[in-house]
């Protein structure tokens, strides 16, 4: 029988004692120019309740996240921030330089068959 090694994901977590998971709520509503008030009006939510997300002390629902997202015009991933565990983040820097590198030289190909037209 195969063993299954239990994951640290408690780098998720604002607060490992009560579990809020960690969010860019604040950064993406202030980027939009919107007030709490406002986001709750056009969300459906209570101030409290966003003042509670941005400060990390509640968690989005599924619902909610959809909600804040299409309000927002943005993606879960801009408010929930991937999280990368300190120890691999230097690796995926590598790996995200390869990647643009990449879509560089695509976009050098694409540019050169344009002027080859």
């Amino acid at each position: 029988m195969q063993t299954i090694d239990k994951i640290d994901i408690s780098d998720i977590y604002a607060d490992d004692a009560q579990k809020f998971v960690k969010n860019d709520l604040a950064t993406v509503r202030k980027n939009k120019g919107l007030s709490q008030m406002q986001l709750a009006q056009l969300t459906g939510c209570k101030q409290s309740y966003i003042n509670k997300l941005e400060q990390q002390q509640a968690n989005f629902t599924p619902a909610r996240l959809i909600a804040f997202c299409r309000v927002l015009n943005c993606s879960y991933c801009e408010l929930l921030p991937p999280w990368v565990p300190e120890k691999d983040r230097a690796n995926n820097a590598i790996i995200e330089n390869m990647h643009i590198r990449d879509n560089l030289a695509k976009i050098q190909q694409i540019i050169n068959d344009i002027d080859n037209i």
